[in-house]
């Protein structure tokens, strides 16, 4: 999909590409903007990807993107899920970061899917890049759902079931009900589970012994 630069922020011209800041907007020009996009292919249909920002850095712009599951059903077959975004004109080459996979099988993409962004900041800082284009973040009422990623530690398991003999897929379920959560996927492969809990619940699902940790299922994580 094409998201523009002017939700209802300011765009400023710095150094020839935007940064963004709180204000009324100021469309670009089509004829003066750059069109950035990305394709990714995805295990199944519940997956979306979300071009997140976009910084000069130094000679190229870097382009970080998140995957998150949608929840819910989805169909079990090999999809591309895609997204763009419009910046400021510059002949500089692009190079893609990606948050968020879930899977372990290898993308033939030739974007680089990293495990989280704490490297990648610490690049950004070093190099003192410049920000580009930012998505705007929705705002959440206190008590609205959000959807989170919830990883349980290894050691809770054993043979594939807890001391008082659940499985996984039973321990999720069971989370996820005394939470006032609506469950999304369990995923064996991080010994976690996809849901949707509002932020108060999370809160009091951390606290739980078997909790490793919970991230939202998005580009900010809580631990």
């Amino acid at each position: 999909m094409m998201v523009s630069t002017t939700y209802g922020l300011m765009t400023l011209l710095i150094g020839g590409f935007l940064q963004t800041s709180a204000g009324p907007a100021i469309a670009v020009p089509k004829a003066k903007q750059r069109s950035i996009s990305l394709q990714v292919t995805v295990p199944t249909s519940g997956w979306n990807v979300e071009i997140q920002e976009v910084y000069q850095v130094e000679k190229e712009l870097w382009v970080i993107s998140h995957l998150a599951s949608k929840g819910g059903i989805a169909l079990q077959v090999i999809s591309q899920v895609k997204d763009s975004v419009s910046v400021p004109k510059s002949s500089l080459p692009v190079k893609h970061f990606v948050t968020g996979k879930r899977w372990n099988w290898k993308n033939k993409e030739p974007y680089q899917f990293l495990k989280d962004r704490k490297m990648l900041d610490r690049d950004l800082k070093q190099k003192k890049a410049v920000l580009v284009y930012r998505r705007p973040v929705k705002k959440e009422k206190p008590n609205q759902l959000g959807q989170y990623i919830v990883v349980y530690k290894k050691t809770v398991f054993v043979d594939g079931k807890t001391k008082t003999g659940e499985t996984l897929e039973q321990l999720a379920k069971r989370h996820t009900r005394q939470f006032g959560g609506k469950l999304g996927r369990v995923l064996k492969i991080i010994n976690g589970y996809s849901a949707s809990f509002s932020p108060a619940a999370v809160e009091k699902l951390k606290k739980q012994p078997e909790v490793k940790y919970i991230e939202k299922d998005g580009p900010v994580g809580i631990r």
